[in-house]
């Protein structure tokens, strides 16, 4: 699937299906790095575009790259999720929901 996304980063089906494939074996850290590596070939007018971001942040709370907040209730504070939380805006729910896990926990 990987080698499809280099040469058509655009491809939702073989995104989803690299996402879904990494996700179920186990590694996150090829699920940060299949998202990062389309992101900059999609736009908020491509449809699927909140797809990509909401797999860019559960593939981040998955990897554990948003940091728990410091007391419970609190929202989570990185890099990664200031990425992930202004384009959350969207519909898409696994963006809200890795952003809710990780500040449920604490």
């Amino acid at each position: 699937m990987e080698a499809i996304l280099r040469e058509h980063p655009l491809d939702a089906a073989a995104f989803r299906l690299a996402h879904f494939n990494n996700f179920w074996l186990g590694r996150p850290q090829d699920m940060v790095a299949s998202v990062e590596r389309v992101l900059p070939a999609w736009s908020e007018g491509h449809p699927g575009y909140a797809m990509i971001l909401g797999c860019l942040c559960f593939a981040h709370e998955e990897k554990e790259t948003i940091s728990p907040p410091s007391r419970p209730g609190a929202a989570p504070s990185n890099s990664t999720l200031a990425t992930c939380g202004p384009r959350m805006r969207s519909p898409m729910c696994w963006s809200r929901r890795a952003a809710a896990a990780k500040a449920s926990t604490g």
